[in-house]
């Protein structure tokens, strides 16, 4: 059995389901220093290889909140500048985006996204890869990279292509 230890995730095992919850950024180094896009892709491979699971959870750690991408701020700021000109740091995020498509598609259990607050970015990536999604009414949910909307405060300032892979499976629920 995988230990389950991931710095953006919460895991919690209770009988045959285990539930992710994935931590909020509280702060600007928060937003960069974890990589949730790695840590999802590794729980989904972890939890294919427990057979001890039967049902997976996916959820937000806080109420409001399934996942959001960093407030445009932080994007923004040299910190923001300086991560996102990291080609080592972008490697590992965009392997890990992969990843993570790749596991939850080969996985032979059902992923549940209770949606309890905003996805925004590669929230609603997670959201679309999950077999059930269950979400709140008031919930937001967007593609930041496309600039289309406002999702203030998250995101660049500015639009760009699609990211984080959700698009992939717009097709299969048309």
């Amino acid at each position: 059995m995988p230990d389950y230890d991931y710095s953006t995730l919460e895991v919690e095992k209770a009988a045959d389901v285990v539930t992710a919850r994935i931590k909020p950024f509280d702060s600007p180094d928060e937003a960069v220093q974890g990589d949730i896009h790695w840590d999802l892709g590794a729980f989904m491979s972890d939890v294919r290889g427990d057979n001890d699971v039967r049902v997976v959870v996916v959820t937000g750690a806080r109420d409001g909140t399934f996942m959001v991408a960093p407030r445009t701020e932080v994007a923004s700021s040299e910190l923001g500048k300086k991560t996102r000109n990291d080609p080592k740091r972008l490697w590992r995020i965009f392997t890990g985006v992969i990843r993570f498509h790749e596991a939850v598609i080969a996985l032979e259990k059902p992923v549940v996204a209770r949606v309890n607050g905003d996805a925004i970015g590669f929230g609603q990536s997670v959201m679309l890869a999950s077999d059930l999604i269950v979400a709140r009414e008031d919930a937001r949910i967007a593609d930041m990279h496309l600039g289309l909307g406002d999702v203030a405060p998250y995101g660049p300032p500015y639009g760009i292509v699609p990211g984080d892979g959700g698009a992939v499976y717009a097709p299969l629920y048309m």
